[in-house]
């Protein structure tokens, strides 16, 4: 049996990845939209 104290642990660690994770996709898709408009503008 996990103590509760550590399984909370886990869970925050877990809940930070996730967080973190969704964050850097965030920031990739922001990327790739300015790259997307700067070929765009730059062709046109």
């Amino acid at each position: 049996m996990i103590p509760p104290k550590i399984f909370k642990l886990i869970k925050m660690k877990n809940d930070l990845l996730l967080i973190n994770r969704l964050k850097l996709a965030n920031t990739v898709d922001i990327y790739n939209v300015v790259l997307m408009w700067y070929f765009l503008l730059k062709c046109v």
